[in-house]
């Protein structure tokens, strides 16, 4: 949770200071929603919903990268 929590603190750095727009914003708060579920869903400490949980990473990743896009493809 610590780790999930200084990755959006890093890329929210970053979008002030590249002066990044709104779709940046929205992937920050898709990311934070997923990381939300992830967290929810270890709560148990199960092996298996772990192991759920570390899969539906890449999820951020492609969110992140989905957000650059559209930034960079708009402005």
């Amino acid at each position: 949770a610590c780790l999930q929590c200084l990755t959006l603190a890093f890329l929210y750095k970053a979008h002030v200071y590249l002066n990044w727009h709104w779709p940046m914003l929205l992937a920050f708060l898709l990311c934070a929603v997923l990381f939300i579920q992830q967290l929810w869903t270890c709560r148990n400490r199960d092996k298996d919903a772990c192991f759920k949980a570390f899969l539906n990473n890449h999820y951020v990743g492609l969110i992140i990268f989905l957000g650059l896009v559209v930034e960079y493809g708009l402005y």
